[in-house]
C-alpha cells in the first residue's frame, strides 16, 4: 500500500521511470527549453489572450467539448494544446515561510473567504539518521498576504501528512506522528505512533495542543469532521490493511477496507454516510460506508487507475480523478501507452462512466463552485517531458473549457473554490533542478 508520503513530485518519478526504461520522445527543437527540463522555470502559457470555448484540438474529447465516456481505449483524447490560455489568473504568490517544504499540499477555504494551506517540511536533523519533519500552516485574509506558522514536534518525534478539516467555525489539522526506530532491509525506519489532531475556532481563536484519536500506529491518509463526529482514513504501520475510522466522542467505529491498493479518499455526504474513492487491484473503486461493511463497485475505465480524489455534489452525486501510468516494482516501460493520463469520472445520472480528460501524468484535483454548481478540475502533470498545469471547467451541460495556468517546473496543484465569491485558488509547488520543492505558490483567478 502506496500510503507514506512521496517527497519529490509524481512528476518528477514519471519522468525518471521513463528515462530509466528508455522513452523515445522527441528531443525538442534547437534553442528551445521545454517546461520541466534542465534549465526550465515555470512560466505563464503562450497566449495572452482569454478563451471561454474549448480549444478545437484540447484535452478533451466529444462533440461541442462535451466529454467521451471510455474504457481507456487508445487514442481517447488529443494532445494538448498550445492556445490554452492563462488570462484571468493572477501572478505567482510566494507563501512566506514554507518554502523549502516537500510537495505534501493540502488547502481549504472557510465560509468566511479564508484560505488556509499546510504541508509537510523536511529538515536535516543534526545528529540524527532521518530528515526531521515538521507541519507548517499559512492563512490568509485574502490570498495574497500571508502568515505562517511552524508547528514543531517534540524532539525525536516526525509529523507529517497533515490534513485540513471545517466543522462549522472550527478548523482542524490532523497530522500522523512517527518515532525513529533502528531500521532494517525493506524497513524505512520509522514508526507511527497514532494520528493527532489540533484545532482553533476562526477567525482568530488559539490552537488547542494536538490530541491522539483513534489506535496508535495508524497513518493518516484523509480526514473530515462533520458535528463533532470525526471521519478518518488511515493505514496500517505497515501499509497493509487500511480502515476507515468514524470517531464520535469516546467511541471509535473501524471498517476494514478491503483490496485497498493505495491512499484513500474520502467525502461525507448529506446523509453522514462516508463515501470513499481508492485503488483497488481491479480499477478505482468507489465505496459507501454502510453501518460496519462497505457497498463497493469498480469505477469502469479504471483499469490502472491509483491515487484517485473525489467531491460530492448535491445529492450526494459522486465525481473522481485519477491518474493512470506503470506503478508497480522494476521497470515498466509504459511511457508510450495512449491510455495514461489523468481520468474523471461520475456516477450523475445513476451510473458510472469515466474519460481521459488529459495525457498528462501527474496530481490531479477536483472541486465543486457552489454558485453555479459546475465541475473544477486541475491537472498538474507531465506529458513526454512537457509540464504543465491545466485548469478545467464542466458546466451543467456537461461542456468543458481549460486554462493552461502554467509551464515549467511545478508539481502538486491543489484547487480549491471560495464559497463566498466563487473565485478559483490554487496552490502548488515549484522545483529546482535537482528535484527539490523550491517554493510554495498561490494563483487566484480574478
Amino acid at each position: 500500500m502506496a500510503s507514506r508520503p512521496r517527497p519529490t513530485s509524481t512528476l518528477i518519478a514519471v519522468a525518471i521511470l521513463v528515462a530509466a526504461c528508455g522513452s523515445t520522445a522527441s528531443p525538442s527543437p534547437a534553442g528551445s527549453s521545454p517546461a520541466g527540463q534542465a534549465g526550465s522555470t515555470e512560466s505563464a502559457a503562450a497566449s495572452p489572450a482569454a478563451s471561454s470555448a474549448p480549444s478545437p484540438s484540447g484535452d478533451v474529447t466529444g462533440p461541442a467539448g462535451k466529454p467521451s465516456p471510455t474504457t481507456g481505449a487508445a487514442g481517447s483524447s488529443p494532445n494538448p494544446s498550445p492556445s490554452v490560455t492563462t488570462a484571468g489568473w493572477s501572478k505567482p504568490i510566494v507563501v512566506p515561510g514554507i518554502d523549502g517544504c516537500n510537495s505534501q499540499l493540502v488547502a481549504a477555504i472557510d465560509d468566511r473567504g479564508g484560505y488556509h494551506v499546510a504541508a509537510t517540511c523536511y529538515i536535516d536533523g543534526p545528529g540524527v539518521s532521518h530528515d526531521w519533519s515538521e507541519i507548517r500552516y499559512s492563512s490568509s485574509p485574502n490570498g495574497q498576504s500571508w502568515t505562517t506558522r511552524t508547528f514543531r514536534p517534540p524532539k525525536d518525534r516526525f509529523d507529517l501528512n497533515p490534513q485540513l478539516a471545517f466543522d462549522g467555525d472550527t478548523l482542524h489539522l490532523a497530522f500522523t506522528r512517527q518515532a525513529p526506530v533502528e531500521g532494517a532491509c525493506g524497513d524505512d525506519g520509522m514508526l507511527d505512533v497514532g494520528v493527532l489532531d489540533r484545532s482553533r475556532t476562526l477567525p482568530s481563536g488559539s490552537w488547542s495542543d494536538p490530541k491522539r484519536i483513534g489506535p496508535a500506529r495508524d497513518h493518516l491518509q484523509s480526514f473530515r469532521v462533520k458535528a463533532g463526529v470525526i471521519h478518518a482514513t488511515v493505514a496500517s504501520d505497515d501499509e497493509t490493511k487500511a480502515w476507515y475510522e468514524r470517531i464520535a466522542g469516546e467511541r471509535v467505529q473501524r471498517v476494514r477496507i478491503p483490496d485497498a491498493l493505495g491512499p484513500v479518499a474520502l467525502r461525507v455526504g448529506d446523509d453522514d454516510r462516508a463515501r470513499l474513492a481508492y485503488e483497488g487491484s481491479k480499477g478505482i473503486r468507489f465505496a459507501i460506508v454502510k453501518n460496519d461493511a462497505l457497498s463497493a463497485v469498480t469505477i469502469p475505465g479504471s483499469s490502472g487507475g491509483f491515487d484517485p480524489v473525489l467531491v460530492l455534489g448535491p445529492g450526494n452525486v459522486a465525481y473522481a480523478m485519477w491518474e493512470r501510468f506503470p506503478h508497480g516494482g522494476g521497470c515498466i516501460d509504459g511511457s508510450l501507452d495512449p491510455a495514461n493520463g489523468t481520468y474523471f469520472a461520475t456516477n450523475a445520472g445513476g451510473s458510472w462512466s469515466s474519460f481521459q480528460l488529459s495525457k498528462a501524468v501527474g496530481s490531479p484535483s477536483l472541486a465543486l463552485d457552489p454558485l453555479t454548481g459546475d465541475v473544477l478540475a486541475l491537472v498538474t502533470g507531465e506529458e513526454r517531458g512537457f509540464v504543465s498545469m491545466t485548469a478545467y471547467r464542466r458546466t451543467a451541460r456537461a461542456d468543458w473549457t481549460s486554462e493552461r495556468i502554467s509551464n515549467g517546473r511545478v508539481s502538486d496543484g491543489v484547487l480549491r473554490v471560495n464559497p463566498l465569491t466563487g473565485t478559483q485558488f490554487v496552490v502548488y509547488g515549484t522545483w529546482s533542478e535537482n528535484g527539490g520543492a523550491a517554493t510554495i505558490r498561490v494563483r487566484i483567478r480574478i
